[in-house]
């Protein structure tokens, strides 16, 4: 299992995430990070969590996350949806098809520091 299939840093602190993955231990280590957005079991086996955020306002997520879209817009954070079929067919999505790059910009979307707490959880 790969960590983007069940979990995503999103902007403002907000964490989209399948919770059953995941020890008590570290979950209550997050919930003090990050406000948590849940998927359910379903939506995570179908990559429901493997989003990309192009920047520090838009997501982007496979068209068939209805649910999941009206979850991180009711945060209010922008969500473009398109078919991604394909990549998923392969059990692949967006992370999966994409390479970030630390910019100035990350720095300041807190990124960096985001991606650090992970490692040391």
């Amino acid at each position: 299992m790969h960590l983007d299939t069940r979990m995503a840093i999103l902007p403002g602190r907000q964490l989209l995430i399948y919770p059953s993955a995941f020890l008590k231990a570290d979950l209550d280590t997050l919930k003090t990070r990050f406000t948590l957005i849940e998927v359910t079991e379903a939506e995570a086996l179908m990559m429901g969590t493997n989003v990309f955020v192009i920047n520090p306002t838009t997501v982007i997520l496979h068209s068939s996350f209805i649910r999941i879209a009206r979850l991180i817009e009711a945060v209010g954070i922008k969500v473009e949806q398109i078919d991604y079929s394909e990549p998923n067919a392969l059990l692949g999505s967006f992370r999966c098809a994409t390479l970030p790059l630390a910019r100035l910009c990350d720095i300041q979307f807190d990124t960096i520091s985001s991606l650090s707490l992970i490692s040391d959880v």
